[in-house]
């Protein structure tokens, strides 16, 4: 093999590899092949370089995985994101109750978005808006009521309390951060009326309420994969035990027979081996049944929880 074939070899077959586990094979075939490279430690690094880019897609993919169910940030992580926060909504509350554009509060971006009173603002309208919840006497809550920073850590989610002058609630900020320049700032605010339902903020991976459709459509997902491989294992246990049951009688009907009784063994031997790979294919099995189980009922909670509030605004309007 000359070296140019080789190396054609080799990046043929890892070329089909990237980014797939199930691929893992190809890794000696490539390596074998390069291996006969007259520079072989180029060839060494190369192939070096292609596994450690597989390995760091590979936990790329997990690190999504856990972020769509939603795995939080670790703790210093979300507190580099919820310190600032309450001081930008202040500037904001200051700003508009004092008739002046908030928009130093804001990341001016086309993603900019302000609603409230019926209307929406991008960029370009901070100056026109006009909060009736920073009406005098009102009074604006130091601390969100609920805040959670995005799994993929580019974006925060708070809202907080507005009450008038005896404490009664007059409604909340629902506010999207996003970093600009370093500094974490409003991307988009509603202002939403304490007679309207708004979902608590809960933990969510790239876009606000992500986690929770993600979570059922993958474990439905692996449930149904889960249920064929334990399937098919079941129905070629089924089959090698009919074999197995015919070469045992052929071997009872023939006992001077060596030939049919060793078939007898390999067939007993080959149902074990069937068992075996049977029983690996029930765990997984139960554990994506335990999965389902969790992901419902946790959907039916978020939905009588939603339910419930907005029964609650209904009957005292």
């Amino acid at each position: 093999m000359t070296e140019t074939t080789a190396l054609a070899a080799g990046q043929r077959a890892m070329g089909r590899g990237f980014g797939m586990a199930k691929h893992k094979a190809i890794i000696p075939v490539a390596a074998a092949a390069l291996l006969l490279l007259p520079g072989a430690a180029m060839g060494q690094a190369w192939i070096g370089q292609v596994v450690g880019d597989m390995m760091a897609q590979q936990a790329a993919a997990a690190q999504e995985l856990a972020c769509m169910k939603g795995q939080a940030m670790n703790d210093a992580e979300i507190a580099e994101a919820r310190t600032p926060a309450p001081a930008v909504v202040r500037g904001y509350w200051e700003a508009v109750q004092a008739g002046r554009s908030p928009a130093a509060q804001f990341v001016l971006n086309g993603r900019t978005r302000w609603t409230g009173g019926g209307q929406t603002l991008d960029r370009t309208g901070l100056a026109r808006i006009r909060d009736g919840f920073a009406a005098s006497g009102n009074r604006l809550a130091e601390q969100p009521v609920g805040f959670v920073r995005a799994g993929d850590g580019q974006s925060a989610l708070g809202q907080w309390q507005v009450s008038d002058g005896a404490g009664r609630p007059v409604g909340l900020y629902h506010i999207l951060f996003r970093r600009q320049q370093g500094q974490w700032l409003i991307s988009t605010m509603e202002l939403v009326d304490a007679r309207t339902w708004v979902d608590p903020v809960v933990q969510y991976c790239h876009q606000p309420g992500d986690v929770l459709p993600f979570r059922m459509r993958n474990a439905e997902q692996v449930l149904a994969y889960s249920e064929r491989r334990e399937a098919r294992a079941r129905q070629r246990l089924a089959e090698t035990v009919r074999r197995a049951e015919t070469a045992e009688a052929a071997a009872a009907a023939n006992p001077d027979s060596s030939r049919r009784a060793e078939a007898a063994r390999a067939a007993r031997a080959e149902v074990a081996a069937r068992e075996v790979d049977l029983a690996e294919r029930v765990a997984p099995l139960e554990a994506a049944r335990r999965e389902m189980e969790l992901v419902r009922a946790d959907t039916a909670a978020w939905e009588a929880m939603r339910a419930a509030g907005m029964a609650r605004l209904a009957a005292n309007p």
